[in-house]
């Protein structure tokens, strides 16, 4: 993401994750924080909470897929940085009610997703997926969210 991604934006810090909200509409969801402090641990990385249109562009723009997605990664891996997760509101709102989740759940998993893919884990091919799956079944109970995949 470039400087200008990160324009009119909204900031705060949870340990050494910085996150930028650039939709209002996450203001709604005022325990988003609260999730956050539960699965973010020491890692260094930015997290933007943004909409479909902006999730569209930097999907357009670094993957060259013209639509928008629930959750973007990356990866940096310079020093102890590990890269940038984008997340939208519209998108992720959807998927919960199509899929009977709760939405806090379902954020916390994109979370966990994308910092999955920062720590160098993806879902190309059949065990791939397999391993990042039962890595983010671990993950989400640890912190008391059942499986998302059943």
């Amino acid at each position: 993401m470039t400087e200008d991604d990160l324009e009119d934006h909204h900031y705060f810090q949870i340990r050494n994750a910085s996150v930028a909200i650039d939709d209002d509409g996450w203001f709604h969801y005022a325990v988003t924080p609260y999730w956050l402090e539960k699965i973010i641990e020491d890692e260094a990385f930015s997290l933007l909470l943004t909409n479909d249109g902006h999730i569209q562009q930097l999907n357009r723009n670094f993957r060259n897929k013209d639509k928008p997605t629930n959750v973007l990664s990356f990866p940096d891996g310079e020093n102890d940085y590990l890269g940038d997760i984008a997340i939208s509101l519209e998108t992720i709102t959807k998927e919960a009610k199509e899929q009977d989740k709760d939405f806090y759940h379902h954020f916390a998993h994109m979370v966990i997703h994308g910092l999955l893919h920062l720590k160098g884990h993806d879902h190309e091919n059949d065990a791939e997926a397999e391993k990042m799956e039962s890595l983010e079944v671990k993950i989400l109970a640890d912190i008391g969210i059942k499986n998302p995949y059943i």
